[in-house]
């Protein structure tokens, strides 16, 4: 009897029992974590401190749980979502691997050519008429060094010239306006290419760039009767294929000229006509003009980002009685056109147009000074000091840029 009545009770034991061991083996079952998925790097080339976008899948949201490695030297990483990176170059990283660790999981993203902070240069002989040369120049002495022939080209067929991150080139409009031609400063190896619907009433200005390694200009279509159509586009430099963003007519044209891009609105922006601002919004290709300086007398003649992302200008103010100018450093709202005085400058200096570069890194603007001399604008301190880059007076140096 006894027996029997113990029944229920080995089996609750036995229940009890069997519910442990499928809770032990549920505890012990691995949990799957998602493999990090990455696209490939946009651009080949890039340098230390600058800001580095991976894409992709299955990133963690906070930054600190992504580990980010350049040739094995840990980055930062500033911001992180499930499908973006922004890491900053640290800088004692050098050339190679590019590695996203999450999870615990490794994958290669691509690898890198880490170039120090550099001015590219046409560089002339006004004497003997020998080809152009492109150089390459260290801010921070004046020191050059020779990169390629760019054959006898006049000045005024380079309207700008600009370095293209994507492919470690510099890249510049050929005489007609019609094609490109690159020189790539790590191999120095110069190709060109033919961009699409180029012709004799169809040519190119105003090449611009930004930080994801894109190729923009504005194209000029004067083939239809009675009007004049801008179309800002997007180049693949591989083959000169065109995206459209934009397409403005004009009875008599829109001059834009200095564009730059600002990444603190995604935005390329140039000066137009009558002293204004011409912006193109790169997320939702809206366009837009506004006021930046007062007629004739006060003139932007060089524009870029700052080390936070603000587009700064150097501005030149002109007295209409005395025809005396002087010179500032401003702090430019795209919204508004407002401007806040950063630095002035004295003296009777002149830094021509397109030969401009604003230098994040190194918190300055700098620009090409009486032909041969390089002049730099500390934002921070306020000063400017002068290299001079040769002491031969028959050479001219004209056209800049930065990578």
């Amino acid at each position: 009897m006894h027996f029997y009545k113990s029944k229920p009770l080995v089996f609750f034991l036995s229940a009890l029992l069997g519910l442990a061991a499928c809770s032990k083996s549920s505890d012990s079952d691995p949990v799957t974590l998602p493999t990090p998925v990455t696209e490939p790097l946009k651009i080949a080339a890039a340098k230390p401190g600058d800001t580095l976008i991976i894409k992709g899948q299955n990133f963690n949201e906070i930054a600190a749980n992504n580990t980010v490695k350049i040739s094995g030297i840990t980055a930062t990483v500033v911001s992180a979502t499930t499908t973006e990176l922004k890491v900053v170059i640290p800088a004692n990283a050098t050339s190679g691997a590019v590695t996203v660790n999450v999870n615990g999981i490794t994958v290669d993203v691509g690898s890198l050519v880490l170039n120090p902070l550099t001015l590219y240069c046409v560089k002339m002989d006004t004497v003997t008429n020998a080809p152009e040369w492109l150089v390459g120049i260290n801010p921070a002495d004046g020191k050059e060094s020779p990169i390629a022939s760019m054959g006898e080209i006049p000045e005024y067929a380079i309207p700008n010239i600009v370095y293209l991150s994507a492919t470690n080139e510099v890249i510049y409009l050929n005489d007609s306006a019609t094609g490109l031609i690159k020189i790539n400063v790590a191999t120095k190896q110069t190709s060109t290419v033919r961009l699409a619907g180029a012709g004799n009433l169809v040519r190119f200005n105003e090449l611009v760039t930004d930080k994801s390694g894109n190729l923009y200009a504005i194209k000029n279509d004067a083939s239809i009767q009675n009007n004049y159509y801008q179309n800002f586009v997007r180049i693949d430099p591989k083959d000169g294929g065109l995206t459209s963003l934009k397409t403005i007519v004009r009875k008599n044209g829109l001059h834009v000229e200095a564009s730059t891009y600002v990444p603190a609105t995604n935005e390329i922006v140039g000066k137009s006509d009558f002293g204004g601002l011409f912006k193109i919004n790169l997320r939702t290709n809206d366009t837009s003009t506004i006021q930046l300086t007062n007629g004739n007398f006060e003139t932007v003649y060089g524009m870029g980002p700052d080390k936070q992302g603000n587009l700064i200008g150097y501005k030149m103010i002109t007295d209409p009685n005395t025809y005396n100018s002087t010179e500032q450093v401003v702090q430019i709202n795209t919204v508004t056109g407002a401007q806040t005085v950063l630095v002035p400058i004295t003296g009777d200096i002149y830094l021509p147009q397109n030969t401009i570069c604003a230098l994040p890194t190194r918190n300055e603007l700098v620009g090409l000074y009486e032909k041969n001399k390089l002049y730099r604008i500390n934002l921070g301190t306020k000063t400017a000091d002068v290299v001079t880059l040769t002491t031969q007076t028959n050479m001219w140096y004209y056209k800049m840029t930065n990578n």
